[in-house]
């Protein structure tokens, strides 16, 4: 005899079942600490290390690699803080003056965060210096 529950009811008119109690552990297996698999059913097989993720896990991107070239990645966030010290000198001076940025400088700056370099950052020191806002 099958009970008719709206919520178990598949929508086709099937009925489902549905567990009320969890099936007792057995005393061995609660003792043991590990749950013992419902009767006819198998213990689940632990996953090899090679399976993807599943779930959240999956939904993340892996952490990125260590990148080798600790020296190279330190020599461009100096350059870049020299770069930001130049831009604070600048606009420090348009504001005082009143001067916009000229096209030399935009394309000497533009040059420079497109391939941060020393070779690309002389250019704006240069015109800086130009204009005597670096002290020597």
């Amino acid at each position: 005899m099958t009970r008719k529950d709206p919520c178990c009811t598949i929508p086709n008119g099937l009925m489902g079942i549905r567990p009320h109690r969890r099936p007792p552990r057995s005393l061995s297996a609660s003792a043991a600490g590990s749950p013992s698999p419902a009767p006819g059913l198998t213990a689940a097989r632990p996953r090899p290390d090679h399976a993807p993720p599943r779930g959240k896990a999956a939904a993340t991107p892996p952490a990125p690699a260590p990148q080798p070239d600790s020296a190279g990645r330190r020599d461009r966030a100096c350059l870049r803080a020299v770069f930001h010290e130049l831009g604070v000198a600048h606009r420090r001076y348009r504001a005082r003056t009143g001067h916009t940025v000229t096209p030399a400088l935009r394309a000497a700056t533009t040059a420079f965060k497109q391939a941060p370099s020393l070779g690309s950052l002389v250019p704006v020191a240069a015109f800086l210096d130009e204009l005597g806002l670096l002290d020597w």
